[in-house]
């Protein structure tokens, strides 16, 4: 098995199809790590389904507690507060700090790939993600781990999507057939502001150093 140039940080499993689908029909040599779900054997089991289905070998899915905060929720009583809810997504999210660290410490990426840093729909765990990973690879400039001193090594992304363009229609087909691989409620809760990140896939880059990943 050749080695991954490519590292994408997830949320939970289902999120590397939802907002990935399409990077990973089209490109390869892969990591993905799923933050969370490694403590549920069936979440375990659709995850290595998932990851067959793309072809990747190299995978790992942690097992971090996961929750659901949604910033612009009309439900106060689900989201009283986005700021501290943030905050303890990060906390929870921390233990996962060096754990990335020691990731990207013992191999070299060429890209990283997460959520972004509003979140998608406004998910305040996907956004406590994308500081979690945006802060591990500025770390590692401050610790000297880079081969630069004044970047990163790796060109971060974030998922996004396209305010016009649409995916492939191969890649739409694929990313649904993917998601058949998950039988969970959650995955399937494809919503009006959800679709888009699904048909009209697109990738954000944050700063570089190496080279530029074509979405």
């Amino acid at each position: 098995m050749r080695p991954a140039l490519s590292l994408m940080i997830v949320s939970q499993p289902g999120d590397e199809t939802l907002f990935g689908g399409h990077l990973l029909a089209h490109h390869d040599r892969w990591k993905i790590i799923s933050l969370t779900g490694g403590d549920n054997l069936k979440k375990v089991a659709e995850f290595r389904k998932a990851m067959r289905y793309w072809n990747i070998d190299d995978a790992e899915i942690w097992d971090h507690p996961h929750v659901d905060y949604v910033q612009d929720s009309d439900d106060e009583a689900c989201n009283p507060d986005p700021i501290d809810n943030l905050a303890y997504c990060r906390d929870i999210l921390a233990p996962a700090q060096l754990r990335l660290f020691n990731v990207l410490e013992g191999d070299q990426y060429i890209n990283v790939v997460t959520h972004g840093p509003r979140g998608e729909i406004g998910d305040l765990y996907r956004m406590a993600v994308f500081l979690l990973v945006e802060e591990v690879l500025f770390h590692r400039i401050e610790t000297g781990q880079c081969p630069t001193c004044d970047e990163p090594a790796e060109v971060l992304y974030s998922f996004g999507k396209n305010e016009t363009a649409r995916i492939p229609s191969s890649s739409y087909i694929g990313k649904i057939e993917a998601l058949s691989q998950y039988s969970r409620p959650d995955i399937w809760k494809i919503t009006s502001g959800l679709l888009p990140y699904v048909s009209n896939e697109f990738c954000k880059q944050h700063f570089d150093n190496l080279g530029q990943f074509e979405s």
